[in-house]
């Protein structure tokens, strides 16, 4: 008996989570020419059959948001960071850059939620080209290029001095921190002490200020074992 056509289907039952499921498959048809081997010919078509249904399955996986199952090659990351302007696709195994000045801080958001947090490579371009249409970045695939963090420009004194937290909670107005900062009495431990001791009952800033310009006394702190002494 001679065997001129052959046809193999395959599909399959994937669960997606979320009560879903998927069931891709397909079916392939081979014509067999004079001389050609069966065998090798229902394997070939077995093993794209398989392979081409897989493959559906992981772009179902991704699209619920899931991680890929079949897929075995280099997965890939995308965020986004408003501080440095710029959407980055990059190798689940690269680190993402955390890098600091007295101002700014490296801060890294993913680009899609609706996608998983590792996908394969041409669904991270169009997760980065979504993002970048979004947000108006340009897209890097490089940690070398991306943009640095912006100047910060010199460091003010009230922030080398650590004053910032008690100068808010004193409500002094910002214009003024420096000015302020300038004086040599006024230290973190100044004017830590100083919130401790108006604390419930801060009077208008204004008169704050004023207390900090005449370099008010402010009591040290007594400890209750002290007291009792």
């Amino acid at each position: 008996m001679e065997i001129k056509l052959i046809e193999f289907e395959f599909g399959m039952t994937q669960n997606l989570g979320d009560y879903t499921n998927t069931r891709p498959s397909v079916k392939l048809v081979a014509e067999l020419a004079e001389g050609d081997d069966v065998d090798i010919a229902l394997e070939s078509l077995t093993t794209t059959a398989v392979q081409t249904v897989h493959g559906l399955v992981d772009d179902e996986m991704e699209a619920a948001g899931r991680r890929v199952k079949y897929y075995n090659g280099p997965l890939f990351r995308v965020h986004y960071s408003d501080v440095r302007e710029c959407v980055l696709i990059s190798s689940t195994h690269a680190d993402l850059p955390q890098e600091a000045n007295w101002r700014d801080r490296d801060k890294w958001s993913r680009a899609s939620h609706d996608h998983p947090d590792e996908m394969r490579h041409y669904v991270a371009v169009m997760v980065a080209n979504r993002c970048a249409i979004e947000t108006g970045y340009l897209i890097y695939e490089s940690v070398v290029d991306i943009p640095a963090l912006p100047d910060p420009d010199p460091e003010p004194l009230w922030h080398k001095k650590d004053l910032e937290q008690d100068l808010k909670a004193l409500r002094i107005d910002g214009a003024l921190w420096e000015e302020l900062a300038a004086l040599d009495w006024v230290t973190s431990q100044y004017t830590t002490e100083l919130r401790r001791q108006l604390w419930g009952e801060y009077p208008p800033s204004e008169e704050i200020v004023a207390l900090i310009r005449g370099n008010a006394a402010v009591r040290p702190s007594v400890d209750e074992d002290d007291e009792e002494e």
